[in-house]
């Protein structure tokens, strides 16, 4: 209706993994709560076969080319933009979040294993006044590490994240939050 502005989830996969099957997940509980949803196809196809996230600002362009297309076109609310995801494409969410904070309403990260060398080490502030909630298993080896050192300087401040960790569980998709999830970017 272009009378009002929709909220936007931007779900991003593992490169290897098709983004339609990220949508049939989040698609019913988008559909509930009114949002736009948007995939971007960013590992295989149209950019040459990438198989992992790169950290490098290039790649950003994946997610803010797709986001400033859906804005000319659609009627979204630029204040409630989230960014969601799965595997390496929680890896790209987190980056992407912590390197354009204005850009996003706030980042969902479901089973991350960032890179502490090339990843928030000298931008980790930027997640001052972006919310994060990060999904993880206990079994996902230094992704867990990795998470603990991010999260270390975010509690200490006070930072608008929150963390939940699935014991005796590893890297997977969390069907159980996504109402949760859902729940938590209405109130931002």
């Amino acid at each position: 209706h272009h009378g009002r502005a929709y909220p936007v989830l931007i779900a991003m996969t593992d490169a290897k993994t098709d983004p339609k099957n990220l949508l049939a997940l989040v698609g019913m509980e988008a559909d509930r709560h009114g949002y736009i949803l948007i995939a971007p196809d960013w590992g295989g196809g149209q950019f040459g076969g990438v198989t992992e996230w790169g950290y490098n600002g290039a790649e950003h362009e994946y997610v803010t080319a797709v986001l400033r297309d859906a804005i000319r076109h659609f009627c979204i609310d630029n204040d409630r933009v989230f960014m969601l995801g799965l595997g390496d494409g929680a890896n790209m969410a987190m980056d992407i979040g912590a390197s354009h904070p204005d850009l996003f309403a706030g980042v969902v990260a479901m089973g991350p294993n960032p890179k502490w060398i090339n990843m928030f080490e000298t931008y980790w502030q930027n997640a001052q006044k972006l919310p994060f909630y990060v999904v993880t298993g206990e079994m996902t080896g230094q992704g867990m590490a990795n998470l603990r050192r991010i999260y270390e300087p975010w509690m200490r401040y006070g930072f608008a994240s929150l963390m939940v960790v699935y014991k005796g569980r590893g890297t997977e998709w969390y069907s159980a939050e996504a109402p949760i999830m859902f729940d938590w970017m209405g109130r931002k």
